[in-house]
């Protein structure tokens, strides 16, 4: 007979010939699938609720006594997959374990590399997620879809702090790792900034910025480096790089020979600015801060604090 499908409804008719009136049909042995029954006038009709091949024995008589039998069976499949998946959202590597959602019907399970009690751990990465799903029938079900894991965004300002003299320059870089790009930014005091004239760097996974101190109020200057089309995982900010502008400057106070017999001079210097200690450096070879005793004449004095920044006074 005509096979059938579990949770679907079913209906065929058995025939015969040479009754005398009705025909009267009956099951004798064996049985139909569960769900389906056999009336008197030969249908088999219902909705089978198990899966299997079913033999039974259906047997006709009429009104003069005569009968006949006859073995038939019936194949009930399992339904069709009946899952549904929505798609997962995109999650990233450094996030927190995702509760897996979106299947039906209810009731199943999921399993995959990364999945335990129907959580994900994105730190395995993108991996294909199975749902299995047993239906009221006993029919074993699967579907499957992509989670997709994007790599985590790491970005760093290096080096984290500089210190120049005025008017040099400093370096600093970003590197990244997983970024599609990034902006320099500088924060002057009052919130980060973009730098004009410092491109977007798109594909790249290190840049350099140069800043010239020009003045020792730049000293507090914040730079970093900012992703920008990211993948959607943060962190989006680079580590933050501070700038220290050193400037050294001297003053002097002199002492000049007299006219009315006097052989001696005196020099008189006071730094400042910069980060101690200083060093000097006379146009005559002379270390010392302060000069007595000197001879007329022009003296030069170069101070250099500990940073290398200089000065130079007369």
């Amino acid at each position: 007979l005509t096979g059938g499908v579990a949770g679907v409804a079913y209906s065929t008719t058995l025939s015969q010939t040479g009754a005398l009136g009705s025909p009267n049909f009956a099951i004798m042995g064996g049985a139909l699938p569960p769900g389906l029954s056999l009336s008197s006038s030969g249908t088999i009709s219902g909705t089978p609720t198990a899966t299997g091949t079913f033999v039974f024995t259906a047997r006709v008589n009429d009104a003069s006594g005569c009968s006949a039998s006859q073995i038939y069976s019936i194949t009930v499949q399992c339904p069709s997959n009946p899952i549904t998946m929505a798609d997962f959202p995109i999650l990233c590597s450094n996030g927190s374990v995702y509760t897996l959602i979106g299947a039906f019907p209810t009731g199943g399970t999921y399993s995959g590399t990364g999945v335990s009690g129907g959580k994900f751990d994105p730190a395995a990465g993108t991996q294909i997620i199975t749902y299995n799903y047993t239906d009221p029938y006993g029919c074993t079900h699967f579907s499957s879809k992509m989670i997709t894991v994007n790599p985590e965004l790491n970005i760093t300002t290096q080096p984290l702090a500089s210190t120049i003299c005025a008017g040099s320059n400093t370096t600093f870089t970003a590197v990244a790792s997983n970024a599609t790009g990034y902006q320099w930014q500088v924060n002057t005091g009052s919130g980060f900034t973009n730098i004009t004239n410092s491109p977007i760097y798109s594909g790249a996974t290190t840049s350099s910025l140069t800043v010239t101190g020009a003045t020792a109020n730049m000293t507090g200057y914040v730079y970093r480096a900012v992703i920008s089309g990211s993948t959607g995982c943060s962190p989006k900010n680079s580590t933050s790089a501070a700038l220290t502008v050193s400037s050294v400057s001297g003053s002097i106070s002199k002492t000049d020979i007299s006219c009315n017999g006097g052989s001696n001079g005196s020099i008189f210097l006071t730094p400042s600015g910069g980060v101690l200690p200083y060093t000097f450096e006379w146009n005559d070879g002379v270390k010392t801060q302060n000069r007595t005793g000197l001879a007329p004449g022009v003296y030069t004095v170069t101070i250099k604090d500990v940073n290398g920044c200089t000065a130079v006074t007369s």
